[in-house]
């Protein structure tokens, strides 16, 4: 059994096993957060100013309000599932009372993993920060091991708190980062063979980096003086061809590097550099080496580890597509689904934004034709459902993301336009609620069953419904989810659109290679 987070139910189901909310009063939530020393002297801080109050008075909440408002309570028995590794979450869990365990996994080879044991967590301990404050999946999985009472924050309040309260950052980053290095280091596939207290010497050593749009990690030639793993965001290696640099590999979350020349000693055969906002786990080379060198299945590994990355790069060197695949890469890697246009193909006929706009009710299309270009293939301004979405950070929780990484408007949403602004791609548009109470256009299998167009329902809510009342809603792609082909896609007489999960690009660049 799981605490379930759908796109349906952003909470535990309680259909699921003999997981429980538990229904408390505003006094009874406040003693409780009261008790918790993660919310030592914030609770009558300020937490934001809403408008339309008495009299149109703006009104001021306070820390405790935003918790009141926001915060849930569940009792869950041993054996619940919390979350799982790899899944994207939108709470911070706190344990109230009770025991829970957390774990991650590594690759043994390209078919089977191995699961380690990461710690154990008692009364007042929280998870989930990773995943809350990254908006990136949870590197662990965590599930209950005794019966017990847990609190659940929305991810909208920890990012607020941790932006303005550093006693409450101070807590959530401390353990961020010392849950990060632990968890990091057991990923690493040659160190499964290292003992309980190798790994204390290795954490001890280790360090948690942040690194900015293009900073390099390290430059071809330079000397191999560590192992590093990234926790966040995304790592080129590239190596320098005359005057031109070539791209031998992109890494995302989980992903090691600089192993071979740290057992080696060689200089640097390639260059690292972040291709946006990324973190990674940084290990000194001696410590790696002096673990691996003393295990001979370690070191055995370690060679073969050798001979795989130099075929890569002979491979990358040598084959024209795979360069071109890894350029494509770069631009679609960090989303879940991209929308496609076969430039080719397409004959601008208009048909998969009028159907886009059919297909909703509000009549609004979420489909523009305009993008980044890469030889014939167009990515249009449609969600990307990014791996680390900016248009996240929302104080009044107005727009999340399910477990699936899938992103989507809430009925919390205050029309301020803020996701619009912060979306890098322009893929969230702001449309005036006023035409929403216009009948929306008709579908052909409206014209030709004679059925008449339905008033638009506002967001939340039902045809006519004027709550919340907004002057401009937010409205993107969703890619139709929950249908096997979106609009745009089922109603292209060429087939020049169409949808892909972002790792089967890369059969697309093979194909046309």
């Amino acid at each position: 059994m799981a605490l379930v987070e759908t796109r349906d139910h952003h909470r535990p189901l309680a259909a699921v096993g003999a997981i429980r909310e538990i229904a408390l009063g505003p006094d009874q939530k406040l003693e409780r957060f009261a008790k918790l020393r993660l919310f030592d002297g914030i609770l009558d801080a300020k937490y934001e100013t809403r408008p339309g109050g008495p009299g149109g008075k703006p009104i001021t909440l306070l820390v405790k309000d935003a918790l009141i408002e926001h915060g849930e309570f569940y009792e869950a028995p041993a054996g619940t599932i919390c979350f799982q590794e790899g899944s994207f979450g939108e709470h911070l869990y706190v344990l109230l009372r009770g025991a829970a365990a957390s774990s991650t996994s590594y690759a043994l080879d390209s078919a089977r993993n191995a699961t380690v044991e990461i710690e154990s967590m008692s009364d007042g301990d929280f998870f989930g920060e990773h995943s809350a404050l990254s908006m990136n999946a949870h590197l662990i999985s965590v599930r209950i091991t005794a019966p017990s009472f847990l609190l659940l924050i929305p991810q909208f309040i920890v990012q607020e708190l941790v932006a303005n309260h550093d006693r409450f950052r101070a807590a959530i980053m401390g353990q961020y980062v010392r849950r990060a290095l632990r968890t990091l280091i057991r990923r690493i596939p040659m160190l499964r063979y290292a003992s309980d207290p190798e790994f204390e010497t290795l954490l001890q050593g280790a360090d948690l980096r942040t690194y900015k749009v293009g900073d390099i990690v390290f430059e071809e030639g330079d000397p191999s003086d560590a192992v590093y793993v990234v926790n966040e965001g995304f790592v080129k290696i590239s190596r320098s061809d005359g005057e031109k640099s070539r791209m031998l590999a992109y890494l995302v979350q989980g992903d090691c590097f600089g192993e071979t020349g740290a057992l080696s000693g060689a200089a640097r055969a390639a260059t690292a550099s972040a291709v946006g906002e990324a973190e990674a786990l940084v290990i000194p080379a001696a410590d790696f080496r002096r673990i691996v060198q003393n295990n001979p299945a370690a070191q055995a590994e370690a060679n073969a580890l050798e001979a795989s990355r130099k075929l890569d790069a002979d491979m990358v060197a040598n084959v024209t597509f795979i360069g071109r695949r890894l350029e494509f890469k770069a631009e679609v890697m960090t989303n879940l689904d991209v929308i496609v246009i076969d430039e080719n193909l397409c004959v601008r006929c208009d048909n998969c934004v009028t159907s886009c706009a059919a297909a909703h009710e509000d009549g609004f299309s979420r489909l523009i034709r305009k993008g980044v270009t890469f030889e014939e293939f167009l990515l249009p301004t449609a969600c990307r459902a990014c791996q680390d979405p900016a248009c996240l950070l929302c104080k009044s929780g107005g727009i999340k993301r399910d477990q699936d990484g899938d992103i989507y408007f809430t009925e919390s949403c205050i029309g301020c336009s803020g996701c619009a602004q912060r979306c890098p791609y322009g893929n969230i548009t702001m449309v005036d609620t006023a035409e929403m109470g216009k009948p929306a256009v008709p579908t052909l299998i409206d014209v030709v069953l004679g059925r008449k167009s339905k008033p638009v329902a506002m967001p939340g809510g039902t045809a006519g419904d004027q709550r919340p009342k907004l002057k401009k809603i937010p409205v993107k792609c969703d890619m139709d989810k929950g249908h096997l082909f979106p609009a745009c896609v089922n109603n292209c007489p060429t087939g020049a659109i169409l949808r892909y999960r972002a790792d089967e690009l890369d059969r697309i660049m093979s194909r046309k290679s």
